[in-house]
This record gives structure tokens, sequence and C-alpha cells, in this order.
């Protein structure tokens, strides 16, 4: 979101306006958002990992994270730890789809990222860096590329631009913030569908791999009267068996 504010000053006063530099210092001038708190346990415990010579030998090489965590428990510290992350954040997923485990579900998944960050040295963590130190560099550098914008705006409506970028860093930390507590869900829901079809599969609703198609409802204007699962199912749901 932050990306279009200079974007938008370039349609208003032309591509001839010098703001070099402006349009990635706005856009990495950001509160501290879920997502970069995660990344930063995330580049917390792969700091432990390197900090222990056994489990940093344990994660090089070829090994999967499913391998890593069938190991996990010979390093009871770090695997405690983890275990709170998970507590913590184990309601994310890697996509947004209730199809796809959560952390949870799959620590491995986690691992695998893990693995990666505690290949890269120290000095590879700038983000977190920035988020740690009031004073650092990155920080500020977007303050200076947000005055040299507002500089390029004529007096009058300097207010209203601050106010835009003020807006679009809030709504984009609330765009965060919503989208990591309503995957608190997902772990519910996919519980609550993998029942239903195991209730399904012990009434021999299929016997072979089907496709459900949702159809339209059938009951709006009046409610429907209680009817056999069966009817129901045949009523609300298209079924094509899959060859």
């Amino acid at each position: 979101m932050d990306e279009r504010l200079v974007d938008f000053y370039y349609m208003v006063y032309g591509r001839g306006c010098r703001v070099e530099g402006i349009k990635y210092g706005v856009k990495n001038q950001r509160r501290a958002t879920k997502t970069a708190q995660v990344n930063g346990e995330l580049w917390e415990l792969s700091r432990k990992i390197r900090a222990d010579s056994a489990l940093f030998a344990l994660t090089r090489g070829d090994r999967s994270g499913a391998e890593i965590f069938a190991r996990l428990a010979e390093f009871p510290a770090f695997h405690a730890e983890f275990q709170c992350f998970l507590q913590r954040h184990g309601h994310r997923e890697l996509d947004f789809d209730a199809y796809c485990p959560t952390w949870v579900e799959a620590p491995h998944i986690v691992l695998d990222q893990i693995k990666v960050l505690a290949a890269l040295p120290e000095e590879a963590n700038g983000a977190g860096e920035t988020q740690r130190n009031p004073n650092s560099p990155r920080k500020i550098a977007a303050v200076e590329a947000e005055l040299r914008l507002l500089a390029l705006v004529p007096e009058r409506l300097r207010y209203a631009v601050r106010e835009i970028i003020r807006l679009a860093r809030g709504y984009t930390e609330l765009d965060d913030l919503e989208h990591y507590q309503t995957t608190r869900l997902t772990l519910p829901f996919r519980r609550a569908l993998k029942a239903l079809g195991e209730r399904l599969k012990n009434k021999e609703f299929w016997t072979r791999r089907t496709i459900f198609i949702s159809a339209p409802p059938l009951c709006v204007k009046a409610p429907c009267a209680p009817m056999p699962w069966r009817k129901f199912a045949g009523r609300w749901i298209g079924i094509r068996k899959a060859g």
C-alpha cells in the first residue's frame, strides 16, 4: 500500500520529479506487525540452533524438517522453546487455505524455514535489527525519505499526504493483525471438516474419491424441515465421482 503513495505523486506531478530513494524509504518505515514479530521469533530460534554445535550440525546437509523434528527431543531446551513457539503461533499456515495444514499440525514446515535461517550469518537479519534499534540506519533513512516526499508536496497538501501515509501504515498493520487472528479459526474449522468427512465415510456415503460442488441454497424464504442426511446431502451438494 505504501508503494502507491509515490506512484500517486508521480501521477499528479509527473515522472520528471526527482524522488530517488523515497519510494523505498516510505515503504520500509512501518510499525511492528504480527508477521514481523513471528519472523523475529523464527530468527531467534535459528540463532539458538547456531549456538548449539550438535543441533546446528543436525540441520546441515540434506536433512528435511521432518527428519530434524524426529530427533528434536534429543535437544530438550530447544525442543521446549520450539513447542512454546507452536503454542503461540501454531495456527499460522503457509497458504491461506483450510486444505493446507497449520504449523502445529505440520511442525516440520516451520523447521524447514528455521533451517534456512540458521544457515545465514548474524548480519543477514537487517529487519530484526531495525525493529530492536530505534536509531537503526534503515529507520533513519525511512524518516528522511518521508520528509523528502513531503517537501515535494505543495504546502497546502502536506497535511493530507501525511495523513494518507499514516493511514496506509495503520491499515497495513490492521490487515496483518486481522489475518493473524482470523487464521485461529482454521484449527477448529479443519477439525470440523475432518469429523464431517469421517461420519460420511462411516455411512458409506462414498466408496471412491469424490468431488463436492456446492449447490445454491434451496431454503431462502422459509426454513427447511428436518430431513434424512442422505436426502439433505443430495439436495445441497452435487456429487460427481472422480474417474
